[in-house]
């Protein structure tokens, strides 16, 4: 006997895809960006996220 097929919990939902091995996923906007610039951009964000905790 096969067992019987979960439920999708949302119908006609695609299903979840994981990605192994692989960083964080880029926001959808910035997905132009190569792999190099995401990271400055992600550095720059980060400082200025920084400066600004710190006043």
């Amino acid at each position: 006997m096969q067992p019987k097929k979960r439920p999708n919990p949302r119908p006609g939902a695609a299903p979840t895809r994981l990605h192994k091995g692989q960083g964080p996923r880029r926001p959808v906007g910035v997905q132009a960006l190569g792999p190099v610039r995401y990271e400055q951009l992600r550095r720059a964000l980060h400082l200025l996220n920084a400066t600004a905790e710190a006043r």
